[in-house]
């Protein structure tokens, strides 16, 4: 552990501002690889090799269902043509010696030759993407590095490029699952629901309980049970990513689920926006074109004044989910049975 803390140390790179801008369903974050070879340069070009592919398998399971993969099976990521469907690699942290390549990186793969590649092996795609859920990491009855680790497991598991994306909320946020305590935080992130990843250490047994809060009320969505490795801070950060994958698979199902079912089919609404100035109509405009990245499409503006504006687009989720993701940045949206009403300011 002191060597790979050395050596992400010894060359921590800032990733490019493209890669900053998380939203992209066809880019794979935090693909961590660690390769040993006869020299750092051929480490380095077999670690690219193994992220490309790791962020591929990653993908697959992204954009389909897992009834869809055990039908059908997925296409390997050693047959693939990688090449052909990886845009960039985008390089978050590395750290290399002699020998070894260690990195966290994010691949970036061409949406239309990955859409063809797996309708091609008879796979159905889901794109749509819903509002993000506030994912709140709380660890009971452990060291701190254990509760360090469970955070460190979600902070570093990719999943702000889901379908239905994670927003991972601050430490600060602990306790019993509350949605009054809750809320403000997920408001900032555009979520309309927390869950609480409450993991429990007792007896040498691990069990995760995953509740969801939100204004709707309490839902329960599961527990894992897994028996703890021998005090190990490699085995635990193996068995935590493990288990926050596995939370987050059955997250991911859910919705893609529901895509299935029609569930994620649009609504049309049309709005009406009020503002003072040309900046709040600019911050407005803003506001709509960030949640476009998510929830929103197909925005036609049809008419502008000097402090008001009619438009229209469309959105997937619920209502509750549309003013969360657009109170995110700052837009309150109020939906009516004649339409709704855009401002800025909170609902």
């Amino acid at each position: 552990m002191r060597l790979l803390a050395a050596l992400f140390a010894a060359a921590l790179l800032t990733a490019p501002a493209h890669a900053a801008g998380r939203g992209d369903v066809f880019s794979v974050y935090d693909v961590a690889v660690d390769v040993t070879a006869i020299d750092a340069s051929k480490a380095r070009d077999l670690g690219f090799g193994q992220a490309q592919g790791l962020a591929f398998d990653r993908l697959v399971r992204r954009l389909t269902l897992p009834e869809d993969l055990a039908r059908v099976g997925a296409p390997p990521a050693a047959q693939a043509p990688l090449d052909q469907l990886v845009d960039g690699v985008d390089i978050l942290q590395e750290g290399r010696s002699g020998v070894r390549y260690l990195a966290r990186m994010a691949v970036n793969f061409n949406p239309a030759a990955v859409r063809k590649l797996l309708t091609d092996k008879g796979l159905r795609v889901y794109e749509t993407r819903t509002a993000p859920t506030l994912i709140v990491p709380i660890f009971v009855g452990g060291a701190p590095e254990q509760a360090a680790a469970w955070r460190l497991a979600w902070e570093q598991g990719g999943f702000g490029e889901e379908l239905a994306p994670l927003s991972i909320a601050p430490a600060t946020l602990f306790g019993a699952p509350d949605w009054a305590q809750a809320q403000p935080v997920a408001g900032a992130a555009g979520a309309a629901s927390a869950l609480y990843a409450t993991a429990t250490a007792s007896n040498g047994m691990l069990a995760v309980s995953l509740t969801e809060v939100s204004a709707a009320g309490r839902r329960d969505q599961g527990q894992f049970t897994t028996p703890l490795a021998a005090a190990s801070p490699d085995a635990d950060a193996a068995l935590f990513k493990a288990l926050a994958n596995a939370a987050n698979d059955r997250i991911q199902a859910e919705w893609k689920q529901r895509l299935a079912a029609g569930a994620g089919q649009r609504t049309r609404v049309a709005a009406t926006v009020t503002f003072a100035t040309q900046a709040e109509w600019l911050q407005i405009k803003n506001a709509l074109a960030q949640a476009s990245q998510t929830l929103v499409s197909d925005i036609v503006i049809e008419a502008v004044a000097k402090d008001g504006a009619t438009l229209s687009f469309s959105y997937t989720g619920s209502s509750a989910q549309i003013a969360a993701e657009l109170g995110r940045y700052g837009v309150a949206y109020v939906g009516g049975p004649n339409g709704a009403s855009l401002r800025l300011g909170k609902s």
